[in-house]
């Protein structure tokens, strides 16, 4: 991780890294000694008082915004290329507790870190979208030229999908009561057939605005259903 971190900051001067880890791992002190460490045994991690906790968010997800009690622990107090941090992740509804290793050229505040590891959940979602939408898992191939023909087309395919999802954002804004237009429903749309009678056109449509409308209220149920319980 450090190594990685070192050849990033030579292109990123101001980035900072995160990965998740086990509870179990190996870690680098300072004389550059492997160390297995038990993260589920930090002094004290599960009686922390409350103060030692910041309630973040770390992004927007498909059920709002995603709030976690977040805290930070030093793992190398001097490190020549930067800084190295345990980020420590607890669920606010069932104390779970999750963590990443965290890198940075220079000294970060909190919410940093948390954006940084927010980051994933989106790189997760995009891999998720393009094997839904475009089949990106589906190839049968067994070359590597096969496989990133494959693969660049089902990369462009969604491109296509999340162009045209801008753009309707940006040019016909959702209404209220609906949700705006995702990739998803753009797809079903694209896969009703030119030829298709217009008494079946219209169906499709109307289908498609009760499920916005449906995906609408579900999603405003569930945001008031989180504001109260915490």
């Amino acid at each position: 991780m450090t190594g990685l971190a070192a050849s990033r900051q030579q292109l990123l001067p101001s980035a900072h890294l995160s990965t998740m880890v086990r509870s179990c791992s190996y870690i680098r002190d300072g004389a550059g000694t492997a160390i297995r460490a038990r993260w589920s045994f930090l002094p004290g991690v599960g009686a922390w008082p409350r103060r030692g906790w910041q309630q973040l968010s770390a992004g927007v997800g498909a059920k709002g915004q995603r709030r976690y009690d977040w805290a930070a622990v030093d793992l190398i107090s001097t490190h020549s290329a930067g800084t190295c941090q345990l980020l420590i992740r607890r669920n606010r509804a069932t104390g779970e507790v999750a963590y990443h290793r965290c890198f940075s050229p220079r000294p970060v505040p909190l919410p940093a870190l948390v954006r940084a590891a927010g980051t994933r959940w989106k790189i997760e979602e995009t891999f998720q979208a393009g094997k839904g939408l475009a089949g990106l898992d589906e190839h049968q191939v067994r070359r590597h030229t096969p496989w990133l023909r494959w693969v660049t087309l089902a990369m462009l395919a969604h491109a296509f999908l999340a162009v045209i999802r801008a753009g309707e954002h940006y040019e016909h804004p959702a209404p209220t009561g609906l949700i705006a237009l995702t990739c998803n429903e753009i797809q079903r749309l694209f896969a009703l057939p030119d030829a298709s009678p217009n008494g079946q056109r219209d169906h499709r449509l109307r289908w498609s605005l009760w499920r916005r409308r449906h995906q609408a209220r579900a999603r405003d149920c569930h945001y008031r259903r989180r504001e109260a319980t915490t």
